[in-house]
C-alpha cells in the first residue's frame, strides 16, 4: 500500500475547478484501499471548502517546522509555478507526480509581465515535464499538446486521466443563493437569465459572451444575462465589457455583474439559469457545461478540445462565431426539447466519468510510475543546479541516442 503526499499549495481562499480537483481527488483516493496514508503539504491550515478532507482518517495536515517522512509519492496536482516549492519534491517523495491542467499560461504571452517573464514560464514548465517520474494531465488534449512542445519526453511516463464529474448534483442545488448573489437574485425578480460563469481572463471570453447576448436579443427573445466571476489583475476582458455595455440599450434583458461567489450561489445560478453560455476558447478539460447539466441547465460551447473529447456532441458552435452561437443559444431558449437533449447528452460524460474512477486510475499510475526507475533527468534540488544538470544530460551523446 502507498504513501502519499499531496502539494496543496492551490488551495487558495477561492475554490474553482482547480481547487474541485485536488479536493474531490484527495477524498476518493483516500476510500481507495490501496493508500495507507495521505499527507497535506503547502498550507498551514486548509480553507474552509476543503476543512473536510482531515475528517477522513487517512488524510492529516503537515504542520510541523520538519519535513514529512519521506512518502512513497508525492503529487503535485495543479500545475507546477511560483507557489510550489519543487526544489523540495525529492525531500518529500521518492517517486515525483504532477498533473498538468492546461498550457494556457504557456501559450498566452499578455498572461505575464513581460515577454522574459513568459519565456521563463514556458523554460520552467518544460523542464519540469522532463524532470518528474510521471506526468498525468486532465485531458488527452492536453496530454499531446505537452508531447509536442516537449518532444524528449518519454511517453511511458505520461498518462491522461480525464477528471471525475460527479462532484456535483441536481440535489445540491440550494433553494436560496448566498449574500453575495443576494441583491442579482432580487433584481432579477423571477426573469428568466443566461449565466456566464468563470473570471475574466480574455481566453474565457466574456466580452463575446455579452455580444452573443445581444445578439440574441435581437432575435426577439428576452432574457437577462449575468455575469459572474473574479477580475483579474492583468489580461482582463474588463475593458472591452464595459465599452459593449455602454453601448446596450435594448430593453429586451439587462446585464448583472458579481465578483467571486461561493459554492452555493454558484450551483443557484446554475440550477435557474434558462441556459448557460460558455464561450472559452482555452481549457484543459472545462467543468461549466457538465456542472450545469448535472443541475438540469443546458449549455452552449464551442466544439474543440478537451470539450470535444470528453462530451462528443453534435451540433455545436464549430469556433467563436457570434451567429452561430447566438443561434445555438437561442435554440435552447426557445425549446425546450433542444434544451432537455443538450442536457441528456451531457449526461452520458457525467455518467462515465467519476472521481472515484479518477482516483483509481490516478493510483494505478502511480503504482506503474514506482515500478520505473528515477527518470534519467530528474534534477530537481535548486534552480543552479537543475539548470546545469539538465542541460548536461540534454546535451549528452548517449540521451540523443
Amino acid at each position: 500500500n502507498l504513501s502519499v503526499t499531496v502539494d496543496v499549495t492551490w488551495l487558495g481562499p477561492y475554490e474553482t475547478g482547480a481547487q474541485v480537483l485536488t479536493t474531490a481527488a484527495v477524498r476518493a483516493m483516500a476510500d481507495d484501499e490501496r493508500i495507507d496514508v495521505i499527507t497535506l503539504v503547502g498550507l498551514p491550515e486548509l480553507p474552509a471548502y476543503a476543512e473536510h478532507l482531515v475528517e477522513h482518517p487517512k488524510v492529516a495536515v503537515h504542520t510541523a517546522e520538519r519535513p514529512p517522512e519521506q512518502a512513497d509519492v508525492v503529487w503535485y496536482p495543479n500545475q507546477i509555478d511560483g507557489r510550489s516549492n519543487i526544489f523540495e519534491a525529492r525531500g518529500l517523495g521518492r517517486r515525483i507526480v504532477t498533473t498538468y491542467l492546461d498550457l494556457i499560461a504557456y501559450d498566452i504571452p499578455r498572461y505575464h509581465g513581460s515577454p522574459e517573464a513568459w519565456a521563463a514560464y514556458r523554460g520552467l514548465q518544460r523542464k519540469i515535464a522532463l524532470s518528474v517520474d510521471g506526468v498525468a494531465t486532465i485531458s488527452a488534449d492536453v496530454a499531446a499538446r505537452l508531447r509536442t512542445e516537449v518532444p524528449r519526453l518519454d511517453s511511458e511516463r505520461v498518462q491522461p486521466i480525464p477528471l471525475g464529474l460527479d462532484h456535483i448534483a441536481a440535489a445540491s442545488a440550494p433553494e436560496q443563493s448566498d449574500a453575495d448573489l443576494a441583491e442579482i437574485v432580487e433584481k432579477l425578480g423571477g426573469k428568466r437569465f443566461v449565466a456566464v460563469l468563470g473570471n475574466d481572463f480574455q481566453h474565457k471570453n466574456r466580452d463575446f459572451a455579452i455580444a452573443v447576448w445581444q445578439r440574441v436579443l435581437a432575435s426577439g427573445q428576452s432574457c437577462d444575462l449575468v455575469l459572474a466571476g473574479l477580475h483579474v489583475k492583468s489580461s482582463s476582458s474588463k475593458a472591452q465589457e464595459e465599452r459593449l455595455l455602454a453601448k446596450h440599450v435594448d430593453l429586451r434583458g439587462t446585464v448583472h455583474t458579481a465578483g467571486h461567489i461561493s459554492s452555493a450561489s454558484r450551483a443557484w445560478l446554475l440550477a435557474n439559469a434558462s441556459a448557460v453560455l460558455y464561450p472559452s476558447s482555452a481549457e484543459g478539460f472545462g467543468f461549466v457545461p457538465y456542472e450545469a447539466a448535472a443541475l438540469g441547465t443546458p449549455s452552449t460551447f464551442a466544439d474543440f478540445g478537451p470539450l470535444k473529447e470528453i462530451a462528443h456532441l453534435s451540433g455545436l458552435p464549430s469556433g467563436w462565431i457570434i451567429d452561430e452561437f447566438a443561434a445555438d443559444l437561442t435554440t435552447l431558449l426557445a425549446d425546450p426539447k433542444a434544451a432537455e437533449q443538450r442536457v441528456a447528452d451531457l449526461h452520458r460524460a457525467i455518467t462515465a466519468l467519476t472521481w472515484d474512477g479518477f482516483a483509481s486510475a490516478l493510483i494505478d499510475f502511480f503504482q506503474h510510475v514506482i515500478g520505473l526507475p528515477t527518470v534519467a533527468t530528474s534534477t530537481v534540488s535548486s534552480t543552479a543546479s537543475m539548470e546545469a544538470a539538465l542541460a548536461a544530460i540534454l546535451s549528452s551523446r548517449p540521451w540523443r541516442a
